[in-house]
């Protein structure tokens, strides 16, 4: 196992994530453990001396949940193996992993993997096997570990649900050592409690929003197992080390379908009518409805159009069924008038669409890089009733934020917000650019009032990407969404099993 420790010297990029933000140089040692017993080993001795650990995966995150107060760091870069797991490289990325195939039955099988491998290998290595890994999150170079950590979903969780649907198991090492493995076949949650080896802790009452995307804070339902404390909890109860995925047949035929409207209601129209045929269970149902505003659609296309961006990713199991959803959704296009789309077919040219939507967030990532200030980003859910008016109040703090802003310093034409959704759940990523301290402030408060009006409407603050480090009025902002109350629920389930809080310090909750 390798460990250093001139962190910040040698590996500074591990002091942050692409939230941006930094915290102090308190940081003693940085660590690379290659098995769960390496990460045991760390976890005893941490615990002996009373160093505080924070788990790093592939930075990708953007609630500063690797972002380490002090004490360690545990970087997973080269967790890559499973015990009597199958070698296999990535010939994308040249990087070398193992994994276990189960083959459950002629349509199921489960793949075991470590947890730094990414989104686009699992991906990569599933077709290749004959499978079908359904989750597709937008940042494909996330470690699975991060994706289970925060339970990521992205654009297909319209069709196939957030990472937690595809999680049959998994092996976590406990705040005290203790090495579990759980699975979603196994109970462990009662009516009061969730059970965990010795451990007994209260189920949280706080109440869950009415929406089909969250994860604010553990989410146990009548309908969870014990691993789901785990699931979407930024690491604040376990080390996960290595996961096991539920694998489908793939369908024969996908196809991604870019389709350009003149406003955002008559996008909204379309994303009802994908809504619609979801609630109906209807065919042709769509993987994924997109929604890209008018200024991400400029840096997706690269000029300076004002329509907005439908993108529609659709699965058929064969030819008649494809033909089909195109003559569905051609018919939907001409009854709303939208003339302007663009479909890909081929693995090539889907591959190219997701690389332009893919662009947009890395541009909008870069351009908060330039201004030396974290991007203000929400990761807000409505109900999808409310499908229309998160897209307005999106939109409608948007615009407040650019003309506070260049009342203080002239834009010169840059744009100081912009705004995507997975918008077939409601589900929007409204993005502030703030260019100085001052007008970070004003985005946090412009937060803070989207935020109020969310939870108003029963929807949630965090849908996909975790709350982290994140924080608003001086305390964690998921007290916005689950008051004090539920805060303390959630205290006194970390105290039972990290009592000393050694375990990622600063996520979710105060120490």
């Amino acid at each position: 196992m390798k460990r250093f420790s001139n962190v910040a010297e040698v590996f500074p990029n591990y002091l942050t994530d692409e939230s941006n933000l930094l915290t102090s140089n308190d940081v003693e040692e940085i660590l690379f453990p290659e098995s769960t017993s390496e990460v045991q080993e760390i976890v005893l001795k941490a615990r002996e001396l009373g160093k505080q650990i924070t788990i790093s995966g592939g930075g990708t995150g953007i609630a500063a949940g690797r972002v380490p107060l002090s004490g360690w760091i545990v970087a997973t870069d080269e967790m890559r193996n499973v015990e009597g797991g199958i070698f296999w490289t990535d010939p994308e990325s040249g990087k070398k992993y193992s994994y276990i195939l189960q083959k459950v039955d002629e349509e199921n099988a489960l793949l075991t993997v470590p947890v730094s491998i990414t989104v686009k290998s699992i991906q990569n290595l599933v077709r290749e096997l004959g499978w079908f890994y359904p989750p597709d999150p937008t940042e494909r170079s996330a470690f699975i570990g991060g994706n289970f950590a925060t339970n990521a979903s992205g654009s297909r969780s319209f069709r196939y649900g957030p990472t937690r649907e595809w999680v049959h198991s998994a092996v976590i090492v406990l705040p005290d050592g203790q090495v579990v493995q759980l699975s979603q076949e196994d109970q462990g949650v009662t009516e009061d409690l969730i059970e965990i080896s010795s451990y007994k802790i209260p189920r949280p009452t706080y109440p869950q929003p009415q929406t089909t995307k969250n994860v604010a804070g553990p989410v146990i339902t009548d309908d969870s197992k014990a691993i789901d404390l785990f699931i979407g909890t930024d690491g604040i109860f376990g080390i996960t080390t290595s996961i096991t995925l539920k694998l489908i047949r793939p369908p024969s035929t996908i196809l991604n379908i870019m389709v350009y409207c003149p406003d955002t209601s008559s996008a909204v129209r379309l994303i009802q009518i994908a809504q619609e045929q979801r609630r109906r269970q209807e065919f042709p149902i769509p993987l994924s409805v997109e929604y890209l505003d008018e200024r991400a659609t400029r840096i997706m296309r690269g000029d300076e159009g004002d329509t907005v961006t439908i993108i529609l990713e659709q699965e058929a199991n064969d030819e008649t069924e494809m033909e089909a959803a195109l003559e569905f959704w051609a018919t939907k296009f001409e009854e709303l008038n939208l003339e302007d789309s663009s479909v890909a077919m081929t693995h090539k040219e889907i591959e190219r669409h997701k690389q332009l939507r893919h662009l947009v967030p890395e541009t909008v990532n870069a351009m908060a890089r330039r201004n030396g200030m974290p991007k203000l980003g929400t990761d807000y859910a409505a109900p999808i009733s409310m499908t229309q008016e998160i897209f307005d109040l999106g939109r409608e703090i948007g615009e407040e934020f650019e003309t506070e802003i260049s009342k203080l310093h002239p834009l010169d034409g840059k744009p100081g917000y912009a705004m995507w959704a997975h918008a077939g759940d409601a589900h929007v990523h409204l993005n502030l650019l703030p260019r100085n301290d001052n007008e970070k402030e004003i985005a946090k408060r412009l937060m803070v009032k989207m935020m109020n009006e969310i939870v108003g409407w029963k929807g949630t603050i965090a849908a996909e990407h975790g709350l982290g480090k994140k924080r608003f009025g001086g305390s964690p902002a998921l007290e916005i969404m689950i008051g004090k109350k539920g805060m303390w629920e959630i205290h006194r389930m970390k105290e039972i099993l990290d009592p000393e809080f050694l375990l990622n310090r600063g996520n979710l909750i105060d120490p």
